[in-house]
């Protein structure tokens, strides 16, 4: 059970499916995402709500997010079928509150993918629309199936094999650039333990020597034979309760009991 907090921000009144006291949003923006969030209640009686905030004034994320969505009754009363999106802008934190309904679909790991892969990268970008809009309609999405755990668990594992691949293409390079230094070592240990065993061990310094010079020349014409049958090219592929509820006539009287995810920019 969360704890309560100390402070007791009000919970604003919401102006529509966005709510934003912020100004974050463009007349326009706000406008599109409004019309976007009342066509998808209308066709599945699914309810998702924006509220952007300025401050959370002491209060705590979790508590005010669930707050507030339980007590604009986000989602259908028989359903639960709510999801709230709150933004606080000073704070620079998000929320995505899930309605009890929704827990099974909307989970807490792809509400987090949603708030860390759709929203933050948007907005330390600076592009809030866009962030807000890639956040909701991932949460479509994912609400109408077309996005489950098992693409976050493909998604991890291609991005394991990027990063596995990353890591041998860097030691490849490094390797290459450096074949000189490589050759040096590689031809001071052959042309010492060759003249070693047919000069004795007075000459091994000089077999040192010369080894190493003929690793070093070696070296730089292997990287040019390299660089000159690779043509240059170069290419790159694409790879974050106990509220009561006194619902607003804009929603259904949904309820709340903590799911969903919060993040930071």
């Amino acid at each position: 059970m969360l704890a309560t907090s100390i402070f007791a921000k009000d919970v604003p009144e919401p102006s529509g499916h966005v709510t934003d006291l912020a100004k974050m949003l463009k007349t326009n923006q706000e406008a599109e995402l409004e019309e976007l969030l009342l066509s998808y209640k209308k066709t599945t009686s699914n309810e998702i709500a924006v509220l952007i905030i300025d401050s959370l004034e002491g209060e705590v994320l979790e508590q005010y997010s669930v707050k507030v969505a339980q007590q604009w009754g986000v989602g259908k009363k028989e359903k639960d079928n709510g999801v709230l999106l709150l933004i606080s802008k000073r704070d620079r934190k998000i929320r995505i509150e899930v309605g009890y309904g929704l827990e099974g679909t909307l989970t807490d790991v792809l509400s987090g993918r949603i708030v860390d892969g759709e929203i933050t990268p948007e907005f330390k970008d600076g592009n809030f629309y866009e962030g807000i809009k890639s956040g909701v309609d991932m949460i479509i999405k994912v609400i109408d199936g077309e996005y489950t755990e098992e693409n976050v668990q493909e998604e991890i594992s291609s991005d394991v094999n990027l990063l596995v691949l990353g890591a041998c293409a860097f030691v490849i390079a490094l390797i290459g650039a450096f074949q000189w230094i490589a050759g040096g070592i590689s031809g001071g240990i052959i042309g010492g333990f060759i003249f070693w065993i047919l000069f004795g061990p007075g000459f091994i310094i000089l077999g040192v020597i010369l080894g190493a010079i003929v690793g070093v020349i070696g070296g730089f014409i292997l990287r040019i034979i390299a660089e000159s049958e690779g043509g240059g090219s170069s290419s790159s592929g694409s790879y974050s309760s106990g509220y009561s509820s006194s619902s607003n006539s804009s929603f259904g009287g949904g309820s709340f009991g903590g799911g969903g995810a919060s993040g930071s920019w």
